[in-house]
């Protein structure tokens, strides 16, 4: 997903990202001017969520909202990417190996989260869900390393975590977060590793309130990872 004035964002990814085929480039929507329109059509709640989502939030979620009525009408599993995603050397193989060991009924599954945000996963069934704290530093001061790395990855439960700059959706996993994050409404979510409740003020957090009620996973270590440059967030400052 790339937006049509990020011209270099997109110029990036494709040369970072040169050993991947067949990505397929999506118009995202630009999130300004549609607030009203999204309030009028009872997309979007008036109150604290309407505070919260910037028109960069409101864009990235009606885009991907769009790519999940494509895995519906389609009836086909969809890989969604951000445009600054940045995949390790063997994605393809580990991503369709990977996708072989969930269950036929699975929803989704994350192959890159935020790293600056913990990860709470379940480690076996049954077992209490486990929270991971990373250190990026290093791993951003190194990014250009990554697509020139072969990760080997485990599948695990998805709890909670936010990011989304790389995941597959299953049609019905699509028909799920369709029905449950819109309308964009108020909601507070209980992420393990932060004292307070998170208010819902982006897609990837509403999401994350409905991870435990589905065949969600994540793939540790990340298959792909990003900058996570705040100071140039397209849902941040847009």
């Amino acid at each position: 997903m790339n937006l049509n004035s990020a011209t270099e964002r997109l110029e990036t990814f494709y040369r970072v990202n040169k050993h991947i085929e067949g990505v397929e480039r999506f118009s995202a929507i630009e999130g300004k001017g549609l607030r009203s329109s999204l309030k009028e059509s009872g997309l979007l709640l008036s109150g604290e969520a309407d505070e919260r989502y910037t028109n960069g939030a409101l864009g990235c979620a009606l885009s991907h909202a769009e790519q999940w009525r494509r895995a519906v009408s389609s009836g086909e599993a969809l890989t969604v990417i951000e445009d600054d995603a940045v995949f390790c050397k063997n994605f393809e193989e580990e991503h369709k190996r990977l996708l072989k060991t969930l269950p036929e009924t699975w929803d989704f599954i994350l192959w890159g989260y935020n790293l600056d945000v913990p990860l709470s996963y379940q480690v076996f069934p049954g077992s209490a869900y486990n929270v991971t704290l990373f250190e990026k530093t290093a791993l951003q001061q190194n990014i250009d390393l990554w697509s020139n790395t072969c990760i080997s990855g485990r599948v695990f439960k998805l709890f909670r975590t936010f990011g989304l700059f790389c995941y597959s959706v299953s049609p019905h996993g699509a028909k799920k977060l369709l029905e449950f994050c819109f309308p964009i409404r108020a909601m507070r979510v209980n992420v393990p590793g932060y004292i307070d409740l998170q208010p819902n003020g982006g897609i990837d957090i509403a999401m994350s309130a409905l991870y435990p009620e589905i065949e969600s996973y994540v793939c540790m270590p990340p298959l792909v990872v990003a900058p996570e440059n705040k100071e140039t967030s397209q849902t941040l400052h847009n």
